[in-house]
């Protein structure tokens, strides 16, 4: 019974199973996208105040409605499938469950939207975009025949389009040049306290064990460094060794983890580049790093891609080769060097 009810929740996602996939991440997978229908779709509920007046205005769902009505649903699943239990858990201090965190996810993504005093959410309004000249994303869409899910995201595939045209991105190395030329520069302080440096040519595939006491070969004349603030938080300073100036990397700009577009591009500067690895089996793409990503491509990934070892793993994704082929482009633009196997 219960492997019948998870083929049918997979046929309607348009989920299928990977060649010599494991059950296990068969059924991770169809659960987590599954969860992230079911959320949309009970952001969907209308008050009977609203049903009674016939209104089309959004007035939306609070938070808590959609905890009640989603976390059961999960948990029943979970019980069905109990082996999946732990892929579910949780490990952040923002994050009471797996419905909280799937619910934020799509907040980000754009597939839910804030409405009223942000106390409220909904579906977003329903719209085509166009990914690549062959895929196109179907926001605001909880099931529909034509569209399968990958990761949070209805996607479905198009006939090519000779006129599309890519966004334009900017690589990590210009991104770094026009940052440093655009940064407010001021005389330095005295205070050095808690100060680790950041090394872009000592050769790791984590970015976490390039840090060190002392001040390293400078990158276009510039040096990172970071000091403690307070034991819950950090401040990132660059330091201009010709100028003998700081810039304070503005908090907004650290809280977008845009600090590691830096980090990539003077790591690029120093030919010393990001490794990621791409894996292409038969029937799609799995993605590794050692690193973490700047918010704008890790949400890229959060949408369109199932997390591999469990819902909060940033490092290991699972993709369709076509949504691969539109989130590669991205990692280029880190300056991020990409091993491609294939596999099978």
């Amino acid at each position: 019974m219960d492997d019948k009810l998870l083929r049918r929740m997979a046929e309607d996602l348009k989920i299928s199973p990977y060649k010599n996939e494991y059950y296990f991440d068969f059924e991770c997978r169809v659960i987590y996208s599954a969860m992230a229908s079911w959320i949309k779709a009970v952001c969907m509920d209308k008050s009977v105040l609203a049903q009674a007046e016939q209104s089309d205005t959004i007035e939306g769902v609070s938070k808590v409605h959609v905890l009640n009505k989603c976390k059961p649903v999960l948990d029943e699943l979970l019980k069905r499938f109990p082996s999946t239990k732990a892929w579910f858990e949780i490990h952040d201090k923002h994050y009471k469950n797996a419905v909280e965190f799937i619910r934020s996810s799509l907040l980000s993504s754009g597939e839910l939207v804030n409405v009223g005093f942000d106390t409220q959410i909904a579906l977003a309004k329903q719209e085509q975009q166009p990914l690549t000249p062959v895929l196109k994303r179907c926001k605001g869409i909880v099931l529909d025949p034509n569209c399968f899910y990958s990761g949070i995201a209805a996607l479905a595939q198009t006939a090519p389009k000779e006129d599309f045209q890519l966004e334009q991105l900017i690589s990590a190395k210009e991104w770094f040049l026009e940052y440093i030329k655009n940064a407010w520069w001021k005389p330095e302080s005295s205070d050095r306290e808690a100060v680790s440096f950041f090394n872009p040519y000592y050769r790791s595939k984590s970015n976490a064990y390039s840090w060190q006491d002392m001040p390293p070969k400078p990158v276009k004349e510039i040096v990172l460094f970071r000091r403690i603030i307070n034991k819950y938080d950090r401040e990132y300073v660059l330091y201009h060794t010709i100028e003998k100036k700081i810039h304070r990397i503005d908090p907004v700009f650290k809280d977008f983890r845009e600090y590691r577009r830096i980090i990539m591009g003077m790591r690029a500067f120093a030919d010393n580049p990001v490794p990621m690895t791409a894996t292409h089996f038969a029937d799609h793409t799995a993605v590794s790093m050692n690193v973490h990503l700047p918010r704008k491509e890790f949400l890229l990934l959060k949408t369109y891609a199932w997390p591999q070892r469990g819902i909060m793993d940033k490092l290991n994704w699972n993709m369709p080769h076509i949504v691969w082929d539109y989130l590669k482009p991205y990692f280029l633009s880190l300056e991020m060097q990409i091993t491609e196997e294939k596999h099978g």
